[in-house]
């Protein structure tokens, strides 16, 4: 890591410090259960023979206790007791197999998939990471937490898993996978993706996002409709806790999710990641054994999200759980290496002042670590897209590398790209025309464009990469103003950084404050801690569940909370919990208990909630906060400042 003392520049590179791992899989086990299931599954001999060539696994039989003899660990068998302290099964950082990377020795054919799912897939095998992935995927039903770099083929690992589990016409009438995304762009595009590619397999998809509600009680009603005859469900955690606190029609749908895909799961540690603790929740309260595979950017804790999304085996005298199994593959699985970048710079004005300094500074650092190849520059609004294509145009004389000349056949409606573009600078977002929109994406994607200046619409859905990302800017206009990106919107736009058609190294290049250098240098090396931020959204959880009467006694909500991110994490890290340190090695399901008992108490005195019997109801007023879905906090505040407001006739009388 070097310093650059005038502009607080931190370069971070991935390091090669593990040891090295031999890519043989120890498969025996799996392709034992997956053969003897077979007829379960519907599967033919010949497909089961197929599958198993690929891999050279001869059937042994473990002994209990008997020492693993693999070159790499496969999932412990230990069951440990839900209140004992689980530690997670992680595999060491994978390596890629020692071949020709333009070989397909070792890697699986896609025709080991069924012959209607294989045709969906236009490459023959799949990649390194995919064929490391495919038996714990295909032959087995475990849980599965796989960490890798954007752009490794992380997608595909979600797609076998729904083969899996629709390899039977029997499945593909009575259950259904839920993708939940953080992004409405990742969930439309993948149900398009699906929806197209899956159909000749006899798979519908729905998409559930803000986008697709439309308010009526007629399109409400024609959704569910949707949702029921889908197989599978793309949608938000937003929209997805929304739609089954909404309706019981919906709610049923919970008891038929056999499958949980989870895209871009570190987003656990955002604000939004309670709603994805919510859903995950919700599922396993209906249903324990469901399947979940989750898919992340490196993190440093991803051992913590393997514990939450754990294994639950009824089997016994009690109920034991085992941590989900954990795949790591290092940067040297995405297609190119990639270097990044962090700099920042003292924020002395306005942020919009300070991001606009950033246009001065381009021209020097497109200079400095571009040569030549395509650019990629990620702008916060419309108009910072605009200005710095503008900008650019105007002194594009400060560039080393100039762009070669474009003539263009026909004009764009947009008068500065008609400007712009002849010199190779163009910027793109969701205000041009769709003609002058797609024109720019197709100069872009003949490398005709070697500057682009975009808003967000390229950093997700379309997929237009480029040798070089940066990201102007780690701030995003909303409506409350200038807020922080999710961190996975910067992964998503750092992962469109280095293709193999662009060079043998990308970069990704992070223009931020110097306050948050720190932030952001842990977050694209993989070493952010995850958090939880459940706490905020526990009461109205537990309104909601005793409203729909899933919560009757305090014991009932504190199991549901110890299925929660924050029942891993409240021990590890009690202080931002608000644990004192007297409690602070109390075990999680006693916390979880003391956390439940607390809010209980708050809704009793709001008046939201009544304790008769031994059982906990809803009043009326909490009857109709739970209804429409408020947070009863604020509300009891509103509610406690009424008598000393000025009164409806007060006020109405003020206002005229």
């Amino acid at each position: 890591m070097s310093r650059n003392k005038r502009s607080n520049q931190i370069c971070v590179s991935s390091e090669d410090d593990v040891a090295k791992e031999d890519d043989d899989v120890f498969l025996n086990e799996a392709f034992g259960f997956f053969a003897r299931r077979a007829h379960r599954r519907q599967l033919s001999p010949p497909q089961i023979e197929t599958t198993s060539k690929y891999f050279g696994c001869k059937r042994q039989r473990l002994q209990p206790g008997a020492e693993q003899t693999s070159r790499m660990p496969t999932p412990c068998q230990t069951l440990l007791s839900i209140s004992q302290t689980t530690q997670p099964i992680v595999s060491p950082l994978l390596r890629p197999s020692q071949v020709n990377p333009e070989s397909t020795s070792g890697m699986v054919p896609v025709s080991a998939l069924p012959p209607e799912f294989a045709t969906a897939y236009s490459f023959s095998h799949f990649n390194k990471l995919q064929s490391a992935c495919f038996a714990d995927l295909f032959a087995t039903n475990a849980n599965l937490v796989v960490s890798a770099p954007t752009a490794s083929g992380k997608t595909v690992l979600m797609e076998i898993a729904l083969c899996r589990l629709f390899q039977s016409h029997a499945s593909r009438k009575c259950y259904k996978a839920l993708y939940l995304a953080p992004l409405k762009a990742l969930c439309a595009e993948k149900a398009a993706d699906w929806g197209a590619r899956f159909r000749l397999a006899g798979l519908h998809c729905a998409e559930a996002t803000s986008d697709n509600d439309l308010g009526a009680d007629v399109d409400v009603s024609r959704l569910t409709h949707m949702l029921q005859e889908a197989q599978i469900v793309c949608a938000t955690p937003e929209k997805w806790m929304s739609l089954i606190r909404g309706s019981d029609s919906n709610l049923s749908i919970l008891n038929t999710i056999e499958l949980v895909l989870i895209d871009e799961c570190h987003m656990v540690g955002t604000s939004r990641g309670a709603f994805l603790e919510l859903s995950v929740s919700a599922i396993r309260m209906q249903n324990r054994q469901a399947r979940i595979i989750a898919v992340s950017a490196t993190i440093g804790n991803i051992g913590d999200i393997s514990q939450w999304l754990c294994i639950y085996n009824n089997r016994g005298p009690e109920p034991h759980t085992t941590p989900a199994k954990t795949l790591i593959f290092g940067d040297e699985y995405r297609p190119v290496p990639l270097s990044k970048i962090v700099l920042g710079f003292e924020c002395k004005a306005a942020y919009y002042k300070f991001q606009r300094s950033f246009d001065y500074k381009l021209p020097g650092i497109i200079n400095s670590h571009c040569s030549g190849q395509q650019v990629l520059v990620f702008c916060s609004t419309r108009g910072s897209a605009q200005d710095l294509c503008r900008f650019l145009t105007h002194n594009i004389g400060q560039l080393v590398h100039r762009p070669a000349p474009i003539h263009l056949t026909a004009a764009f409606t947009n008068q500065l790209l008609n400007g712009s573009v002849p010199l190779g600078i163009a910027f793109h977002h969701s205000g041009l025309s769709a003609e002058d929109r797609s024109r720019i994406e197709q100069l872009f994607s003949s490398r005709s464009v070697k500057i682009l200046c975009s808003t967000s619409t390229l950093g997700v859905g379309i997929n237009l990469p480029a040798s070089t990302v940066i990201i102007k800017g780690t701030k995003g206009y909303t409506d409350s103003g200038y807020e922080e990106y999710l961190s996975s919107e910067v992964l998503q736009f750092i992962g469109r950084a280095g293709r193999p058609q662009f060079g043998a190294n990308g970069k990704a290049i992070i223009l931020t404050e110097t306050s948050q250098v720190g932030f952001y240098r842990s977050l694209v090396t993989g070493q952010d801690i995850l958090e939880s931020s459940l706490l905020a959204q526990v009461p109205r959880a537990i309104m909601h569940g005793i409203y729909k009467c899933d919560f009757l006694t305090i014991n009932d909500a504190a199991k549901w909370l110890q299925f929660s991110f924050l029942a891993v994490r409240i021990n590890k890290n009690p202080a931002i919990y608000g644990i004192s340190v007297k409690h602070s090695n109390t075990d999680a399901e006693s916390l979880c208990k003391d956390i439940v008992s607390k809010e209980l108490h708050c809704l009793c005195q709001a008046g939201m909630i009544s304790f008769t019997n031994h059982v906990y109801n809803t009043t009326a007023l909490g009857e109709c906060v739970a209804k429409h879905n408020v947070d009863p906090i604020p509300m009891a505040d509103i509610l406690a400042n009424l008598p000393q407001s000025p009164s409806y006739y007060q006020v109405d009388k003020k206002a005229c």
